[in-house]
């Protein structure tokens, strides 16, 4: 038997080989064990920047997923009136205890420059989200918003 038939087989041989347990993979693949948690806005004030600075309570689980990355949080505060907005992420420490911490938010305008934010009415939003391997999509994992008066 000429050479390169027996060849072709074996490569289909190890083609195949190879790609069964990608098959199996794909095919046994859970469903993604994402993080768990909740998140709060504490408060809000103005610093002497015209930074919006943002308290935040936060807990949350890490998925049993490898593939997912870790929780991250993000804070976003808007002056409507003014068509003012600005958001920032942190990254979130997920060990289930509950976290505090400060975020501190530079303002843009509708335009993207630069500005501050000022005192008056600003609704603030805070966000545990998560990048979900398994579905190509961030997934948002807590959320929490109000309107608080920036001093």
């Amino acid at each position: 038997m000429p050479h390169f038939v027996r060849a072709i087989p074996g490569r289909r041989t190890a083609a195949l080989l190879l790609a069964l347990p990608a098959f199996a993979l794909a095919g046994a693949t859970p469903a993604s064990a994402l993080a768990t948690g909740t998140i709060s806005v504490n408060s809000a004030a103005l610093n002497d920047v015209g930074q919006a600075v943002v308290s935040l309570t936060y807990t949350c689980a890490e998925g049993t997923d490898v593939l997912d990355t870790p929780p991250q949080g993000l804070a976003q505060v808007e002056q409507n009136s003014r068509g003012v907005v600005g958001n920032q992420t942190f990254t979130a420490l997920c060990d289930n205890k509950p976290h505090t911490t400060t975020v501190r938010i530079n303002a843009a305008d509708r335009a993207g420059h630069d500005t501050d934010f000022t005192p008056g009415t600003a609704y603030v939003s805070a966000f545990l989200i998560q990048y979900d391997f398994h579905n190509d999509a961030f997934t948002n994992i807590a959320s929490h918003d109000r309107t608080l008066t920036l001093s």
